[in-house]
């Protein structure tokens, strides 16, 4: 009987108050964007991720090529070096991209030449002629890239669109969970006319629209929802643009296409509703894991425990 007792209180139910939010007497308390998809897709991942921060052992195997996470890394902060200069010139776009491309993308090339150290150290695991290649691939990526943007049509609005800030931090605070904000980093805000533009970069392909939109509802895709919306709380309540007309809109950039896409995405502007279920398992400190089969009967094509390092 004792050894039934002990069996019975080892079953782990999800349940940890001591991971609840939010903590008493912590200021500075916030959750991010990326954590909140995490937290979407699997409470259980999000917790022992983010909060108890497990890390497993990996066996290391020969790499003839970057991480997903690397290549991403690597890409957002070339895009970044790239843009910098052009931050709040009110250039237009096209005109950039121009610049970049111009006399054999020699400005480009410059910037790639002169990457800093702490970029280039992911490549040094890999031998010298794999890193070479993928330093080729990254420049040929960008340049694609910036001849999509070169050769893009206002379309009905004549005004240019211009560049406005980079890798902005922004945070608001979490609908229903006092004390609570939360944080999130925009790669990139364009203006045009009265209008601004979130792009969001991607080093993938672009999925179809349907699975996108159902990513997007189910919280696994969340910056469409979110930073428009910390965009708004920004200019608000720290620019004082109270009366501001303007629409704030959002685009996945899909580096990898062919040629490289933009795709916009409309956007829930209801986000208390929205974010309600999750604020209620960060309360109570549920973090049960999400089975392969919910998943499976959602027709997500991306299963949540594929890539996940805690599964048993």
């Amino acid at each position: 009987e004792s050894g039934r007792n002990r069996e019975r209180e080892a079953v782990w139910n999800g349940h940890v108050p001591e991971a609840a939010m939010p903590v008493l007497n912590q200021k500075e308390q916030k959750v991010n964007v990326t954590a909140l998809e995490e937290l979407a897709k699997c409470p259980f991942r999000y917790y022992v991720n983010r909060l108890v921060k497990w890390v497993p052992l990996v066996p290391l195997g020969f790499l003839n090529q970057l991480s997903p996470l690397d290549w991403g890394t690597l890409v957002h902060k070339c895009l970044e070096l790239l843009m910098q200069p052009y931050r709040g010139q009110e250039v237009p776009l096209q005109k950039i991209a121009g610049q970049l491309l111009e006399s054999d993308a020699k400005q480009l090339k410059k910037v790639m030449a002169s990457l800093p150290n702490h970029l280039l150290a992911c490549l040094k695991i890999i031998p010298i002629p794999f890193s070479q290649l993928e330093i080729n691939r990254l420049e040929k990526l960008l340049k694609d890239y910036f001849e999509t943007v070169a050769n893009r049509e206002n379309g009905e609005n004549e005004v240019d669109q211009f560049l406005v800030d980079l890798e902005l931090k922004l945070r608001a605070p979490f609908p229903g969970l006092e004390g609570v904000n939360i944080s999130g980093k925009i790669d990139r805000i364009d203006q045009q006319g009265n209008d601004f533009y979130i792009c969001d970069y991607k080093s993938g392909s672009s999925p179809s629209s349907t699975s996108l939109s159902k990513k997007v509802s189910l919280g696994h895709t969340i910056q469409p929802i979110l930073y428009p919306s910390l965009l708004l709380y920004h200019r608000i309540f720290s620019k004082g643009q109270k009366n501001s007309s303007g629409l704030v809109n959002f685009s996945f950039v899909y580096l990898k296409d062919s040629p490289p896409s933009e795709k916009p995405v409309p956007h829930e502007e209801k986000i208390e509703e929205f974010l309600k279920p999750l604020a209620e398992i960060l309360e109570n400190g549920m973090y049960l894991p999400t089975p392969d089969q919910t998943m499976e009967r959602l027709e997500i094509e991306a299963e949540p425990c594929l890539y996940c390092q805690h599964t048993s």
